[in-house]
């Protein structure tokens, strides 16, 4: 295994919160969308893409909320 892929398999073995936890989808309500390649792109609430996303229009993947400010 070559020492990149053992760093991002090594990065993406566990969970990070990464743009989940920022204000652009907590407070704006942009989309943030991570593919298998480790990429990421940002979707306005507005556009067609975020549209298709949030209705489930992609097969496999999964819809996950803007990480919350405060506990409960």
């Amino acid at each position: 295994m070559s020492r990149r892929a053992e760093i991002w398999s090594g990065l993406f073995a566990k969970k990070h919160p990464c743009l989940r936890a920022s204000m652009l989808p907590k407070r704006y309500g942009w989309g943030v969308h991570f593919n298998g390649e480790g990429r990421i792109a940002l979707y306005a609430m507005e556009s067609p893409e975020y549209d298709h996303y949030a209705a489930g229009g992609e097969p496999g993947v999964k819809l996950l909320d803007a990480m919350r400010s405060k506990r409960g």
